[in-house]
């Protein structure tokens, strides 16, 4: 079974727009980031431990498409705005003349 923690998915999500807007440096196109919508099948775990956390693991595809019985799986969709440090927008470049704040 290939599964990912959901708060990993979503940290390598955050990494690659920290590449992407370093890509973007210095371009004279760039992309104004206003909603990250994230879709995933995932199924919840309960820890038995003293904490009885509950866990969010996200299926990749292969898994999804049937190696898993779909009974387990729930549709989770995620909708976020993404900020910088401090509050501003995020653009996927930076030049001369930007609306919003400069993201690193």
């Amino acid at each position: 079974m290939a599964k990912i923690a959901l708060a990993e998915m979503v940290e390598q999500l955050r990494s690659e727009l920290r590449e992407a807007v370093a890509a973007g440096e210095g371009r004279d196109l760039r992309f104004d980031v206003e909603e990250i919508t994230i879709e995933a099948q995932v199924e919840v775990t309960k820890e038995v431990t003293t904490t009885g956390k509950v866990k969010f693991w996200v299926f990749t595809e292969a898994a999804a498409e049937g190696k898993l019985g779909s009974a387990n799986l729930q549709k989770v969709i995620v909708r976020m705005r993404p900020q910088d440090a401090k509050g501003g927008k995020v653009l996927l470049s930076r030049g001369r003349g930007s609306r919003g704040s400069k993201t690193s």
